[in-house]
């Protein structure tokens, strides 16, 4: 069985023969996935800070790590909740848990097709495992000169939450796997690492509100296939996530 570690690593496109079958060894094989992705999420501290998005509410970083061709990139936001004391503080504000999990974790790819300008369509190809893995193929139209381009990934959501009565978390987690070429689109291929985490900001001691905030963190490798040159898919990625 092919390594998820190399997956995490070099852009490598997963074979659908890969995946277990039998119940035992699935679990087995997405619990070791989840693993080294929150692993890869969680290192993103010391990466280099890039530019700032959305009147400084959406910051950028960038990694590329030894041997690798393809750089990492990161879009990162916080999120205050809002209760009777509190007030807006940026456009994202008020955004709650509920929102975050009914449109990311729930129902992830369909819901992209409504929020990404270019993502003309999603179509689901298999279910691996009913609501937390199943294969999916998405249809970006693009400008001239640009070909329009496919994506087709495992798509793994996992809630993370250690404490069930502590802050919630969850991952979304989506790896390029082999398929068929389709007429008319361009194959591309990325892997996105997806984390969105409540954090407590004050606690409860001395009488104190206690106050949450949502952290949502994404971290993407990509491939945009054809002629494009890797510097520039570099150069705009960046931008483009903080858009999400």
């Amino acid at each position: 069985m092919t390594s998820s570690l190399s997956t995490f690593t070099s852009l490598s496109t997963l074979n659908p023969k890969d995946i277990p079958t039998e119940e035992t060894e699935l679990k087995a094989f997405i619990s070791k996935i989840v693993s080294e992705a929150q692993a890869k999420i969680d290192s993103t501290d010391t990466w280099k800070t890039g530019k700032v998005y959305q009147n400084g509410i959406v910051t950028t970083k960038s990694h590329q790590f030894s041997g690798e061709k393809f750089k990492w990139h990161l879009r990162e936001s916080y999120h205050n909740i809002l209760d009777q004391n509190s007030s807006l503080e940026n456009d994202l504000d008020g955004i709650g848990w509920d929102m975050f999990y009914d449109n990311l974790f729930m129902n992830h790819t369909e819901n992209e097709v409504k929020y990404i300008e270019s993502c003309e369509s999603a179509h689901k190809l298999q279910v691996i495992k009913q609501g937390s893995a199943e294969i999916w193929r998405t249809c970006y139209k693009l400008a001239f000169p640009m070909t329009d381009r496919d994506f087709v990934f495992l798509i793994l959501t996992q809630e993370t939450t250690p404490d069930p009565t502590g802050p919630r978390s969850f991952l979304i987690i989506s790896l390029p796997i082999l398929h068929p070429f389709q007429t008319g689109h361009t194959r591309g291929k990325y892997i996105s690492i997806e984390e969105v985490k409540e954090e407590i900001l004050t606690s409860n001691d001395n009488n104190q509100l206690e106050r949450k905030r949502i952290k949502w963190k994404m971290i993407i490798q990509s491939d945009a296939g054809g002629m494009v040159p890797i510097w520039i898919s570099d150069l705009a990625l960046p931008s483009k996530i903080s858009e999400e």
